[in-house]
This record gives C-alpha cells, sequence and structure tokens, in this order.
C-alpha cells in the first residue's frame, strides 16, 4: 500500500505519523485523567451536598440549644417557678408578682428569626405569660389556637414534656395564620409539672434552609428520632409523596430508586436531638455539574483532537516541505546512485554523506592550496594592491594567518649572493635547495613573527612584525636580529646573503612602500651586509616611480580611496621634487610617465573626471615646470577619485533602496535573512551587511526585526489573532522567539503591549 503512494505524500505521512502518535497518547492520557477527576468531582459534589446538609442541621440545633439554654434560666427562677402556686394570680399583689415575672422575661428573652412565639402555661391557676401577655386560659384561644386540634390546651395541661417537638402544622396567632413546629418543655418534674414553655418556631426559616440544597422535583424532610415526620418540603413536578425512608446509618449518601426514578438521598443526623434531616434528588440534578462537565470535555476532547489533527497535518506539511526540496535537489542534481530509491530520508542521508564527503576532500585540497593563496596574498600585499586594513584583516584570518595587531610591521629583502645559469639545472637546483633552507630557518628559529614570500630566482621578501612600541629600541633589535640571521646562514649554511630592509610602517597595507625602500636600498647599496634605506643615499639620476606603485595608483582611483591616494602622490612628489636633486628634463620624463598612467586610467569604465586627458596636456597651461605639471596631474587624480566615489555612492544608494524595498516587501517571509537577500541580489553578505550599516545606521537584523515589530504591533492592537498567529503573520517561526524579539525591541511582552496600546488603537 505504501509503495503506490506517490514520494511526496510518503514523506508527508512520515512527518504527520509522530503527531498523530502523540496526539492519540495524549488524548487517551487526557481521557484517563478525565475518568479520574470526574469520580474525585463525583464524590466531591456528594460529600459538597452532606455539607450543605449538616449545616441546615447545625442551624437548627444551634436555635434548639439557645432555645434550652433560656429555657433552664426560666425555670431556675423563682419569681417565674411560684407563679403556679398563685391562687389569683390576675388579681391584687399576686398580680404585681406577675407583672415582676413579665418583666423578668423580657430580661431573658431574645428576638430570633427562626422563633414565632413563645408562651408560659401555669396548669395549678390557668395563668398564660410571656413576655408580651398576661391572661388566663379562658380568654387564651382568643389569642392563639390550633385550628386543627381543639382540645390542644386541655391536653397540654395534662401531660409533661421533655423537649419535645410536634409536626408542622396550623396556627393563628393573633388573627393571622402561620405554619409552625410546636416545641414543648415543661418544669418541675415528671410526676409534677409548675409550667410548660410553649415555643413556635417558623416552618418558612427552617424550610429556607433546606432550599439551598435544590432538590429540583425531589423532596426532603426531618425526622425526630422515632422517625415521625416534623416538616418535610417537595419540589415542583414531584413523582411521590414524602415518606421516612429506612436508613442504613446516622450519616451518608446513597442512591435509591423512589417512584420510579432514581434518587441521591443524603442524610445526616443529629447528635443533640436525634433528629433525621434527608434530603432526596433526583441524580441528574446532584450530578448536574458533572454530567455538564463530561459533556464539555468529550466536547472538548473531540475538539481538541479535530484541531490537533488539522495543526499536526500543518506542521507536517511544513516539516515535509523542507525535506521535498532537499529530495527535488538531490533528484535533480545527484548521481544516479544517490537519488531517491525507496525511502526519501536514505537518499537525502546519502546525498548529505556525499556532500560532508566532498566537503572534506574539498578542505585537503584547500590546505593543498594554502601555499598558493598565501604567495598570492603577500605578492598583492607588496604591490600595495590592498585598499584598506579591513580587507588584510579579513583575509589573514582566512588564510590561518595569526599577525598580531598594534606594534610595526617591516619588509626586508634578502638577496642570495649566488651565481647560476638558469639552463643548468644543476646551478636552479642549488639555488632552490637555498632558498628552502633560508625558508625553513626564518620561518622556525626567528622570534618575530616572519613570513618569506619569493619575489624573484634569487630574491625573498621577508615580513616581520613586532609588538615593540618604541620605534628607535626596535630597529636597533631588528638591525641586531637581521645581522645574526646573515651570520648564521653564512657560518652554518655557506650562504652569503645581502639584506636590506625599509622603514617601519604602523599598517600592513604600507609594508609595500616598506619593500620598495628595502629594494631601493639593496639597488644603491654596498655588495653585502645588511643594508637600511635610512642609511642609502639617494640617486640623483633616477627618477622614483616603481610599477607597482601604478599598480597601486590604479586600485586606489578604481576603489575611491582619496585619504590613501593622496599619501601615495604625496610620496612621489616627496621622493622626486624633494628628497632628489633630479635634472628638469628626468622630471620631465618622470611627470610624462605619470600622465601616461593616467591615460591608461580613462581606458577603464570605472573612472570618470580624466575623459579628454589627452587633448588637455597639449594646452598652454600644461607648458609650466614639471612640479607645476605633476601637481596638476595630481588635483585632477583627486578630483577623478572623489567623482568616482559619488558615483560609486550613488549606485550603492540606488541599489540600496531596491535591497530595502525587498525587504519592506517580503520581511513576512520566514526565510528572509541576510543570506538570502545577497543571494537574491547576486552579492555577498559582507556586501550586503555593509550597506545596511552605511545607509540605515543599523545591521541588516535590527532593520528587519523592527520592521516586523513595528507591524504585529497593529496585529496585536486589533485584538483578532493569537500572539502565535501574529508571530507567523510578520514571518517568525514560533511564538517564543517572536516574543523575545518584540520584548528585545519594545521592552515588553506582546501580551503586555496589547493589554496596554489596545483599547487606544481601538478607539
Amino acid at each position: 500500500m505504501r509503495a503506490l503512494l506517490k514520494p511526496h505524500t510518503r514523506i508527508l505521512l512520515d512527518n504527520l505519523m509522530p503527531f498523530l502518535i502523540i496526539m492519540v497518547l495524549s488524548s487517551g492520557v487526557g481521557y484517563l485523567i478525565y475518568q479520574k477527576t470526574s469520580i474525585v468531582l463525583e464524590n466531591e459534589t456528594k460529600q459538597s451536598n452532606q455539607v450543605l446538609l449538616r449545616q441546615s442541621m447545625q442551624a437548627v440545633d444551634s436555635q434548639l440549644r439557645s432555645l434550652d439554654g433560656v429555657l433552664q434560666k426560666i425555670a431556675d427562677e423563682p419569681g417565674i417557678q411560684n407563679l403556679n402556686r398563685l391562687n389569683n394570680p390576675l388579681q391584687g399583689e399576686h398580680l404585681i408578682k406577675v407583672l415582676r415575672a413579665k418583666k423578668q422575661l423580657q430580661d431573658y428573652w431574645t428576638t430570633s428569626d427562626y422563633v414565632l412565639d413563645f408562651f408560659l402555661f401555669f396548669p395549678d391557676n390557668g395563668l398564660v405569660l410571656n413576655n408580651n401577655f398576661v391572661g388566663s386560659m379562658s380568654r387564651f384561644p382568643q389569642i392563639f389556637s390550633y385550628p386543627e386540634d381543639k382540645d390542644f390546651f386541655d391536653k397540654l395541661l395534662e401531660n409533661y414534656y421533655f423537649r419535645q417537638t410536634l409536626p408542622v402544622s396550623k396556627v393563628v396567632l393573633e388573627y393571622r395564620d402561620y405554619l409552625a413546629l410546636t416545641y414543648l418543655q415543661s418544669f418541675g418534674y415528671k410526676d409534677y409539672s409548675s409550667g410548660t414553655a410553649l415555643i413556635l418556631l417558623r416552618e418558612d426559616k427552617i424550610q429556607q434552609l433546606l432550599r439551598g440544597l435544590n432538590i429540583g422535583n425531589g423532596w426532603a424532610y426531618i425526622a425526630d428520632s422515632e422517625g415521625r415526620l416534623l416538616m418535610n418540603m417537595q419540589g415542583d413536578g414531584a413523582k411521590s409523596a414524602v415518606h421516612p425512608l429506612s436508613l442504613p446509618s446516622s450519616d451518608g449518601v446513597r442512591k435509591e430508586k423512589i417512584g420510579g426514578e432514581e434518587m441521591m438521598v443524603t442524610y445526616v443526623t443529629s447528635s443533640y436531638n436525634g433528629w433525621v434531616y434527608v434530603a432526596a434528588q433526583p441524580k441528574a440534578i446532584v450530578l448536574n455539574k458533572i454530567v455538564y462537565i463530561k459533556e464539555v470535555s468529550i466536547t472538548i476532547l473531540v475538539l481538541f483532537m479535530i484541531a490537533a489533527a488539522l495543526i499536526a497535518l500543518q506542521f507536517a506539511y511544513r516539516s515535509s516541505k523542507p525535506v521535498q526540496g532537499l529530495m527535488n535537489a538531490v533528484a535533480k542534481h545527484a548521481p544516479e546512485s544517490l537519488r531517491m530509491k525507496g525511502n526519501a530520508l536514505g537518499a537525502i542521508q546519502r546525498a548529505v554523506s556525499s556532500l560532508v564527503d566532498t566537503h572534506l576532500e574539498m578542505e585537503v585540497r584547500m590546505r593543498q592550496q594554502l601555499p598558493l593563496l598565501r604567495s598570492s596574498f603577500f605578492d598583492r600585499l607588496l604591490r600595495g594592491q590592498f585598499a584598506s586594513e579591513a580587507e588584510i584583516k579579513a583575509l589573514l584570518g582566512e588564510l590561518k594567518l595569526d599577525w598580531g595587531e598594534g606594534g610595526f610591521s617591516l619588509a626586508a629583502l634578502l638577496m642570495l649572493s649566488t651565481e647560476y645559469e638558469e639552463s643548468d639545472r644543476e646551478d636552479v637546483g642549488r639555488l632552490n635547495e637555498k632558498k628552502a633552507i633560508v625558508r625553513d630557518y626564518l620561518q622556525h628559529e626567528s622570534q618575530p613573527f616572519c613570513y618569506v614570500h619569493e619575489t624573484d630566482d634569487a630574491q625573498l621578501a621577508l615580513l616581520f612584525h613586532f609588538d615593540e612600541e618604541d620605534e628607535r629600541t626596535l630597529a636597533e633589535q631588528v638591525d641586531r636580529l637581521l645581522r645574526q640571521v646573515q651570520q648564521e646562514l653564512k657560518e652554518k649554511f655557506s650562504i652569503r646573503t645581502l639584506l636590506s630592509a625599509g622603514s617601519f610602517c604602523r599598517q600592513r597595507k604600507e609594508l609595500a612602500r616598506s619593500f620598495r625602500e628595502a629594494q631601493r636600498a639593496a639597488i644603491i647599496g654596498k655588495d653585502s651586509g645588511v643594508l637600511w634605506h635610512q642609511e642609502t643615499t639617494l640617486q640623483n639620476h633616477v627618477y622614483y616611480y616603481p610599477d607597482n606603485v601604478e599598480a597601486r595608483l590604479f586600485h586606489l582611483v578604481k576603489s575611491s580611496n582619496e585619504e590613501e591616494l593622496a599619501l601615495l602622490l604625496d610620496e612621489l612628489d616627496r621622493e622626486n621634487f624633494e628628497s632628489r636633486e633630479l635634472p628638469r628634463y628626468l622630471l620631465q620624463v618622470f611627470v610624462m610617465d605619470f600622465a601616461g598612467s593616467l591615460i591608461k586610467l580613462t581606458e577603464s569604465g570605472e573612472v570618470i573626471g580624466l575623459e579628454g586627458l589627452s587633448a588637455n596636456l597639449a594646452r598652454e597651461e600644461w607648458s609650466g615646470s614639471p612640479k607645476q605639471q605633476f601637481r596638476a596631474l595630481r588635483r585632477l587624480l583627486l578630483r577623478s577619485c572623489r567623482l568616482t566615489r559619488e558615483r560609486k555612492q550613488q549606485r550603492q544608494q540606488q541599489d540600496f533602496e531596491q535591497y530595502l524595498h525587498f525587504v519592506d516587501e517580503q520581511y513576512t517571509d520566514p526565510q528572509m535573512s541576510l543570506t538570502y537577500l545577497a543571494e537574491y541580489f547576486n552579492v555577498t553578505e559582507t556586501y550586503m551587511s555593509r550597506r545596511f550599516k552605511e545607509y540605515a545606521g543599523i545591521n541588516f537584523f535590527e532593520y528587519l526585526e523592527r520592521k516586523r515589530i513595528e507591524s504585529s504591533k497593529l496585529l496585536l492592537a486589533e485584538k483578532k489573532l493569537a500572539v502565535g498567529e501574529v508571530a507567523v503573520s510578520v514571518g517568525y517561526h514560533s511564538a517564543n522567539t517572536f516574543g523575545r524579539a518584540f520584548k528585545r525591541v519594545t521592552g515588553l511582552t506582546p501580551k503586555a503591549y496589547r493589554e496596554q496600546n489596545g483599547a487606544r488603537f481601538m478607539g
């Protein structure tokens, strides 16, 4: 089946499969956690119902304890106990005692939301008393009665009561109907009751406690310790009547089928009076939140599976694109033996392995070519073909040359004192052998950095670098060093040499001048020993204009290096018109030679400002002295260099505007980078980076980052896209990378920026 699929489809499936496996495993773990959580939540819901029911019980118990405490205080009061012994309590001085007792009741009694009213009944004299009423039993039914039990008060005085509660019944108090529990407590002893307290407990207040359970179409009741119903309440649409249940324990939650419906029965028992509080609720209502959570969880799980599958497909597609690109590259460029056969990753692995092998082979070749590259570098250095120190420094790193910074550099010329014939192989062999000995000796025995570069058959250029900062001290040290080299070559290897040295220079690009000075010292100096340029006498029959100066002149003009060009022209002026006493005709020859070099420059399309130079040389203004003519040509050449630089800068500015426009249009592409931009415009990364730093004032990375962040601010302010979507929209691969970049630029996280600035933008 897999073999029938297209290669790109197989790659997509290979990338998709890990995501799907992770998604399924994550969903399975999530479902198990969800099941465990549902059980825990169900138990917590049951316990929560039981806690609510227990809180209702504790509230009622608290009221009953308070009432019992008050009744105990009343029973212990002698003035109230003795009221039952008064024969005519409503007459004479007995009435005064009754009123005093009434006042005492006001001191004991406190108002309670659960108590409708209370009364004290005295059986021997028929006195009825509370803190607001004093009267006899004959008049009392006019104030308070039980419509459903006409004989209640007759039975009341015949019995002894201890914390007895009568079920909820209808009472009439001061011509108003109420539903109340009747709580009875007698004073005295069982065989002799000196009075009975009757307290009416409001049914609506107690029901209010039970309504917090949300019984739905179920019911709830309170029964005394003997199982008699004291009060009950039914929900709308209850399918069965309230009846006491047989419960296995004092507290708990159980499932029970009542009236054909499965109910959750929650019950607690008071340790104070043995009352049982029961709530029978439909299971769907009790576990309503659990059912809702289950439905929501399953819905979220399904949506998660769908979203995860889509995201996995997207990631797999994005992950497969580079692989597909590699496949296409392998199919297009790789040899037949490396092209895809079966597994695409295997083909890519073979291609990469081949690429690594090729890279290693190239490194070997580069190491083999390194001496030639170094030789070419030093040849250019001695010819003065480098426009800046930065260019030299960059090449030193690539050529793995450890040339220190600071200090002084020096060029010297070593000439072998030997006679040989180019046609004589033995002579050439002996010469090459001597050069090899000298090179090996200098590169291993000399203390400072020294590179030996062959410039002619019997000549070697010696390039030194010294860390010493005192030029006078250094000159003495180098002189001793060169003489030591010359002496040891003679004594150890029987090689006679002539050594000449130029002047010290701070910058490596000035080594060309130092080397020319060493060459002049060798020409006009003695036949042996160590010759210094400063110690030689200049020849007055030869003008100064070496071939490598012309090459360097061309290079400086084309590279628009006006500063270095001015220094070189000053050197020509000083050497020919100040340091030497040349006759006029030689100076005229020098000027014409120099003018010829400028005419050569006019043939280059890279240089402007020298057009018509040949015609201008025939004009009268060129008939002055050679010095005047040279300086006129000097001004013309410097002007040409300046115009060339301005034109180059103008072109570079135009090119940079194209680069900038391209970045502004394509900054949302995640592939946008300095490498991508340089390859698109077919320039080097170094060149592109330099242009951004020069014209934008910041490097490419900073410009691209700021562009993306500024665009993201507007997207964040709209409050329509998630942070991850904003990140992708402006060219970032992930929200984390975007978040770090955003905070680096703005000092805020994307979320904080949205909260701080969103409202202002939206308004």
